[in-house]
């Protein structure tokens, strides 16, 4: 698949693509497999493309570390390598699936794009720019090499730009409108009539038998899940550096030391114009030459010359110069040049560029007074780390089958700390770690009574536990929760007894009364409502709910009675429905709703056509 990209580059075969590979040696297109399979170790094949075991372990140990860092425990099933696989595998497979049918349909990735992309992701920055080291350290911590994470953000690229495709042919109709508008503008005119609760208030006992009964028959409901308490010392490099001290004259002498290592560096802003190889390329490199020459705008021609699309609508502009991004020679080429110098033309595998700067800014060594506070507190954090761990092996052993953590806590100078209760799967404090509450749930540490080891919350922060109470999980005792059930039986009786009234009002309405006659003759509140909407503001907004819930009637009133808040009942009653018309609707909220449907049916349209996509692919397992 690389390979038929450059095929493509050289033979500017391009359909939505620029040319990107040759110039940060990454596809803007498909093929991750070429560089995550290099012993050709596939776990599965899509459309003649691999998925590679490096690609499936990679997603594999992400989503391990996403489900332990939520809590999960890590001895269940959910974080077993061999159930992540089966599940993350078929994902895996989808979007090969999906890459291949956008190769096929000449999708890509521009080079610019790529480059902003990785250039603005907010991982990566230190101090608001992006940082190399960081970079390279948290892809690498994420199983990538800087090749194939820009092979992995190109591929991002290319199915968001498919997607964007296909949302593109979506449409709607007016009848789909108009259906819609019927259904959400839709009016309805309703009564409802309030039972107080203490219309039966006095009318309603619950007695200690059935209270009993109720506890009996419902023991679940009053299950205690078991909790622990612990007691705990921690150590770690934080609370280490805070009491070390640092000389005046070691702040210096790293500060020295800095200078003394100190290297200018400058970043370069750049914009490019590439002329790719072919047969009328060398006139077209002599007329840029002759028109920068002549003093032409260089993003005026960059637009009107330069054979990569991604750039050229931008005069050029590659953002940010990042090192080992771009071959070395059109490296070189951007740092013998200052800002607003553009370079005589450059060869690459891509073709020729010509490559001006844009913004040069010369990074100069901070002040002894800026970098003091900084190098204080590195140093302190240096000798945090030696002290750390010295002090990790002194807590290793002294809490070795010691009968409890004072005498550690004592030679250690720490305190010994104590935990609120927590549940095997929740806590706070401390217990909010999956770690702590492991270790606190351990057999040795909750049955035998015994310290936990040295737990390691961190790679600068640990912790020794023992178990400071346990209690069980148990059925609350009846005496504990008598009276929350006997407020609960009451109030199913109220509800049954003002259910049996609103039957009873119910059936006086559908006789001929009227539902005001029959509210006022029993002193009940009584709300009328004439042709409101869903989310009309005069109406109580529960009895809305209920209203616009409830079925069209074919002419006649639909009565429901609901329980309210506060404990009363309401009978409802519908007595008109008009569906809503688009003509009373403002251009406003006509335009609102057509782009929400419009949105709605690219969903579906991008969701058919990967269906469909990924059906024609051929995969082997």
């Amino acid at each position: 698949m690389l390979q038929n990209v450059r095929d493509n580059l050289k033979n500017k075969v391009v359909f939505g693509i620029v040319v990107l590979v040759m110039l940060i040696m990454v596809v803007g297109g498909v093929g991750s497999v070429n560089l995550n399979s290099i012993g050709g170790n596939d776990v599965a094949s899509v459309g003649g493309e691999g998925v590679s075991a490096v690609e499936l372990g990679r997603a594999v140990a992400m989503r391990k570390d996403q489900l332990l860092a939520n809590g999960v425990d890590p001895t269940s099933d959910f974080v077993k390598e061999q159930n992540l696989r089966q599940q993350i595998l078929p994902q895996l497979v989808r979007r090969k699936a999906l890459l291949v049918t956008a190769e096929e349909a000449g999708v890509g990735a521009a080079v610019a794009e790529v480059e902003k992309t990785i250039l603005g992701q907010e991982a990566f920055k230190v101090g608001g720019k992006f940082d190399p080291q960081t970079y390279r350290r948290l892809i690498g911590n994420a199983g990538y090499l800087p090749a194939t994470y820009k092979v992995a953000v190109a591929e991002d690229i290319i199915l968001s730009h498919q997607s964007s495709g296909l949302a593109g042919s979506a449409f709607v109709s007016d009848e789909e409108i108009n259906a819609l508008v019927a259904i959400l503008n839709q009016k309805r005119s309703f009564f409802g009539i309030t039972i107080p609760k203490e219309t039966v208030g006095d009318d309603v006992t619950v007695t200690p038998e059935q209270i009993e009964a109720y506890y009996q028959a419902n023991q679940q409901e009053f299950s205690v899940p078991e909790k622990v308490s612990v007691d705990y010392i921690e150590i770690s490099v934080a609370e280490i550096a805070k009491t070390i001290a640092v000389d005046e004259a070691d702040i210096k002498a790293q500060y020295e030391q800095e200078k003394a290592d100190f290297v200018e560096s400058s970043e370069y802003e750049i914009a490019h114009i590439l002329i790719a190889d072919g047969d009328e390329s060398a006139s077209k490199i002599e007329e840029v030459q002759t028109q920068l020459a002549a003093g032409e705008a260089f993003e005026t021609l960059a637009e009107t010359y330069s054979d990569d699309f991604g750039s050229r609508e931008t005069g050029g502009s590659l953002g940010v110069l990042t090192p080992g991004i771009f071959p070395e020679e059109f490296e070189q080429a951007v740092y013998a040049l200052e800002e607003g110098e553009v370079s005589e033309p450059v060869t690459t595998d891509a073709g020729t560029h010509f490559i001006k700067v844009t913004s040069k800014k010369v990074e100069a060594l901070a002040s002894y007074e800026e970098r003091k506070p900084e190098i204080k507190k590195a140093i302190q954090n240096l000798r945090a780390e030696s002290f750390y761990v010295d002090q990790y092996a002194e807590l290793e052993e002294l809490t070795f089958n010691a009968g409890d953590l004072t005498v550690a806590a004592d030679q250690l100078g720490l305190t010994v700390k104590q935990s609120p209760l927590f549940e095997r799967n929740f806590g706070n404090g401390v217990a909010k770690e999956v770690k702590v509450r492991n270790a606190a749930f351990s057999e040795d540490v909750l049955l035998s009574g015994r310290n936990s080891p040295v737990i390691e919350i961190s790679n600068s922060k640990a912790m020794v536990l023992r178990k400071r109470s346990h209690n069980p999980e148990h059925i609350a005792a009846l005496e504990l929760v008598s009276s929350q059930i006997q407020q609960k039986l009451q109030a199913q009786a109220v509800q049954a007894k003002l259910a049996e009234l609103a039957k009873n009002i119910q059936s006086e309405i559908a006789a001929g009364k009227s539902p005001k006659e029959v509210a006022e003759s029993l002193g009940y509140d009584i709300a009328e409502h004439e042709l409101v909407k869903r989310m009309d503001v005069t109406a109580d907004a529960q009895m809305l709910r209920a209203v616009f819930q409830m079925p069209a009637g074919s002419g006649a009133t639909v009565f429901e009675d609901i329980e309210a808040q506060g404990g009363n009942r309401v009978l409802l009653g519908l007595t008109a429905v008009q569906p809503g018309k688009v003509e009373d609707m403002t251009e406003q909220e006509r335009a609102a709703l057509s782009t929400q449907l419009l949105r709605e049916n690219a969903n579906l349209e991008i969701a058919a056509y990967e269906e469909a996509a990924i059906s024609k692919v051929k995969v082997k397992y």
